[in-house]
């Protein structure tokens, strides 16, 4: 994969971030997945059990948009914005009648 470790560690962090803040307090269920869905793609999912985003989906990435209190709204903007830039996406859909699914997928690099 080709891509600037750091940036790609901040955009992971803000969905892990996300993740655990959904569980609003309890104890934090997640999942994760790294594949190769293609040879020329790889891919993160990250799940978690919490509300879900039905309602929300449309506002995830506008500035300024959070649904948690004393929070700026920035970090899946920010996300979204260090993926595309290393050529690759970010896409939050539910996950089932109850949480989140926020995958990144990310071209690989010349070996």
């Amino acid at each position: 994969m080709h891509a600037s470790r750091p940036e790609l560690e901040l955009a992971f962090f803000e969905l892990l971030s996300n993740a655990v803040d959904a569980a609003g307090g309890q104890p934090a269920r997640l999942r994760g997945v790294w594949d190769s869905p293609t040879p020329l793609e790889s891919r993160l999912s990250v799940e978690d059990d919490g509300p879900g985003v039905r309602e929300i989906a449309e506002r995830l990435f506008s500035p300024g948009f959070t649904t948690r209190e004393h929070r700026l709204g920035l970090g899946l903007k920010l996300a979204r914005r260090l993926t595309i830039a290393q050529r690759g996406s970010l896409t939050i859909e539910p996950a089932g009648p109850r949480g989140t699914r926020a995958t990144i997928v990310l071209p690989k690099g010349e070996a």
